[in-house]
């Protein structure tokens, strides 16, 4: 083989290999973008695909999208809003995308709260960089009064009570600078959607029964009045495993207190689908009519979830908002009441900002920040960040205008 023919075929292979390269990265990103499709609206889905966004995010900035990666990244932080490193490459992305008082005021909360030393390192250059270009942080004009003309409805729903959300409303139209309105009429929340008193006394049920002899569950059966039929139903398997533990022979002493104790729990921590509660908040026919209601947020005090998720603390679709305060532990004395209420007051700005159709925050510092358990709710800051002030307050500001 002559050199000109070896260099030729050599050329050819590069050209496929490279070929291949850019067919299998186009490939990648392509199936990432059909990953995250739709999910900007759904935090739900957003919570599944975080990893697919942040590799989106990460390719369009080495490929100078630098808008395209701040836009997924600030879907995937929305609810990951905890991840110093991917905040400082959010606050590095809107830097070279020419949004520098954003940047700035992103890159110093990344200074002042990351635990890595060299996230601190970065963020503080990238602030020193900002402040030699004379980067400011853009003034928001706040309000001068509470707008009486843009109001949003609070809905309770099942137990919770109106004294509660009285004690909430002050609070809520100090930052939020609407008005707030309640109720008159309580949305009953209706049966539960996961029973977990039924699933309990299923199990014990079968725990009991299988303890017992033949002979003995005949005994239980007949000292009850229990027929066969009767254990298809709540009422006859709660009368069974009663009955069953009073055999002192196979159950201890105290089975029976500890039956009801653990029953009392289980029917405690019934579940309602919070998809199911918001449509029916949107059909309710109590909803306050008063003119200049824009948003309707339902209050509940029982827990909720959404599909295969074991909890939420809240849900959304369109201008109606539901959240639950059921894990905000209010039943505690008053120093603990005080705490607990404050994460309620949390949740309830969250849940109002959404009323108003305004995305959820990318911010840890601000009081929007995503939530993943009661914790995050404690070690949230009760203000809301520059950027979700701004949104606030020309949201208001539209809505008055218009009238």
């Amino acid at each position: 083989m002559d050199k000109q023919s070896f260099f030729k075929k050599t050329l050819r292979l590069l050209f496929i290999v490279l070929c291949a390269v850019l067919l299998a990265r186009f490939l990648e990103i392509a199936y990432l973008q059909f990953q995250v499709f739709r999910v900007s609206d759904d935090e739900i889905r957003t919570r599944a695909h975080v990893g697919s966004l942040y590799r989106l995010a990460d390719h369009y900035r080495s490929v100078g999208g630098f808008g395209m990666a701040a836009t997924y990244y600030e879907t995937a932080l929305r609810v990951d809003a905890r991840n110093m490193p991917y905040q400082l490459k959010y606050a590095q992305t809107l830097a070279a995308d020419g949004r520098g008082a954003r940047a700035l005021e992103r890159a110093e909360a990344v200074r002042d709260a990351a635990e890595d030393p060299g996230v601190r390192a970065e963020a503080s250059k990238l602030v020193a960089g900002l402040r030699k270009k004379n980067v400011r942080f853009v003034e928001v004009k706040e309000p001068a009064g509470i707008a009486a003309d843009v109001k949003i409805a609070i809905v309770p729903i099942g137990g919770t009570k109106k004294e509660f959300l009285e004690a909430l409303v002050p609070r809520l139209e100090s930052i939020m600078k609407c008005t707030f309105v309640i109720g008159d009429r309580v949305l009953e929340l209706g049966k539960p959607d996961r029973d977990r008193g039924a699933m309990f006394l299923g199990i014990a049920t079968q725990h009991v029964a299988g303890k017992l002899s033949m002979e003995k569950n005949v005994k239980v059966l007949a000292a009850g009045g229990i027929e066969g039929a009767d254990l298809k139903t709540q009422e006859g398997k709660e009368r069974f495993v009663r009955v069953g533990l009073e055999d002192r022979e196979v159950f201890p002493e105290l089975a029976r207190s500890d039956f009801d104790s653990q029953l009392v729990r289980a029917r405690a921590a019934d579940q309602y689908d919070v998809d199911r509660l918001l449509d029916e908040l949107i059909r309710f026919e109590g909803l306050p009519e008063e003119t200049g209601v824009v948003g309707y947020v339902g209050v509940v005090d029982r827990d909720i979830y959404s599909g295969g998720y074991d909890h939420l603390f809240a849900s959304s679709s369109g201008p109606f908002a539901v959240f639950s305060t059921a894990r905000f532990g209010l039943t505690g004395g008053p120093a603990e009441r005080e705490r607990t209420f404050g994460r309620a007051f949390k949740q309830a700005v969250t849940s109002a900002f959404f009323a108003l159709q305004i995305p959820r925050c990318s911010s840890f510092y601000c009081i929007r920040a995503y939530p993943n358990s009661v914790a995050d709710f404690d070690a949230k800051k009760d203000s809301v960040c520059l950027d979700c002030r701004r949104r606030l307050y020309q949201s208001i500001a539209a809505r008055t205008s218009a009238r």
